[in-house]
């Protein structure tokens, strides 16, 4: 779970088939819940994104690979794009384990597979902003992050045999 404002946002699964994310005030009371995706239907089929916060707005990957953006106050579904499907991405046994990286101007997310390891999406319209050259392999269960070392800022991420930095 994210706790947020005094909100706390956590996701599920929903007729043992979807992926949902749901809202909670801090005595328990349900705000709202909204399907955001397919759950992970392979081995141990569960939910496992941790949501990632910013503004109003609440960034997921359910665990077929969807990246999904969320209004915070209600739950509904701004834009939601399918890179793991468009790009042809693979993924190890236990499906995806991930929580959107989000930039200045970009929701970033690991794929994995031959066409591309990373992709970017304009994270206020879901817009496509660009992608990596393949490293190949799977991909793995960790989130990318952004590092600076001096001026530079760069982007970690992680496929199933490789570290790559991304400027």
């Amino acid at each position: 779970p994210v706790v947020y404002n005094n909100v706390i946002y956590i996701t599920g699964i929903k007729q043992d088939t979807m992926d949902v994310l749901s809202s909670y005030d801090l005595k328990g009371k349900l705000i709202w819940e909204t399907e955001y995706g397919h759950i992970w239907n392979g081995t141990y089929p569960d939910t496992r994104s941790t949501p990632t916060i910013e503004n109003n707005r609440i960034y997921l990957v359910s665990g077929m690979g969807e990246i999904v953006c969320l209004n915070l106050k209600d739950g509904k579904i701004i834009w939601s794009k399918n890179p793991f499907k468009d790009f042809k991405g693979k993924s190890r046994a236990w499906g995806i384990a991930e929580s959107v990286l989000l930039t200045a101007k970009n929701a970033v997310s690991v794929i994995g597979g031959d066409e591309t390891t990373v992709v970017a999406y304009n994270k206020t319209d879901g817009s496509f902003a660009w992608k990596t050259k393949s490293v190949g392999g799977t991909r793995s269960y960790s989130s990318p992050i952004i590092i600076e070392r001096g001026e530079q800022k760069m982007i970690l991420a992680q496929a199933s045999e490789y570290l790559m930095g991304i400027n």
